[in-house]
């Protein structure tokens, strides 16, 4: 059974860690032979209540309402939709994850802030007004190189992570730069 948490938890632990000491010449799953074919992209709108977002993920997405892992690291009674295509937590390649989390009322914008320093990294852009992260980072691989991005901002409650892991630069930062507020709570 997949855990599309665990791919995000993984995937934003990779992320920082790549970015801050860079990556060793060994990786546990990178095969070209991945579960999931990358599809062409087409955007979509991806709803949680009234958050909304467009994203043009590439290929057959699979969705998982509250999943088990975000839940532990999202203050309890947050809403959590997560939709995926193959397995960032594993990294394997060809693999996407969008996550839409509305934090619960009574939340301040400072515990968002302090959610995604915590568990995505140093901001390093601005969205919609709010501090945001955004990182496309090359891994050198004796298999090839690798694309490990992410993208989180936030609007008011609301929380949107997307992560991608591909061999495919282009492919990563489209879906990175495809990924839109529509609508927020």
């Amino acid at each position: 059974m997949r855990r599309t948490g665990s791919g995000v938890t993984a995937a934003l632990l990779a992320v920082s860690c790549l970015s801050l000491v860079g990556c060793s010449n060994h990786s546990t799953s990178t095969s070209s032979t991945a579960a999931t074919t990358t599809l062409p992209a087409t955007a979509a709108v991806y709803r949680s209540g009234k958050l909304a977002v467009t994203a043009a993920v590439p290929g057959h997405r699979l969705a998982e309402t509250s999943p088990a892992t975000l839940a532990l690291l999202l203050p309890p009674h947050s809403k959590v939709v997560a939709w995926s295509v193959g397995d960032v937590g594993a990294l394997v390649v060809h693999s996407y994850e969008l996550v839409l989390a509305t934090f619960p009322p009574g939340s301040t914008l400072a515990t968002i802030d302090t959610f995604l320093r915590s568990y995505a990294g140093t901001p390093n852009t601005t969205r919609y007004g709010r501090p945001a992260l955004r990182k496309l980072t090359p891994i050198p691989l004796s298999t090839g190189t690798r694309y490990s991005g992410i993208t989180a901002f936030s609007v008011g409650r609301a929380l949107v992570i997307a992560v991608g892991y591909d061999d495919v630069q282009a492919t990563v930062a489209a879906f990175l730069a495809s990924v839109r507020l529509v609508s927020s709570p």
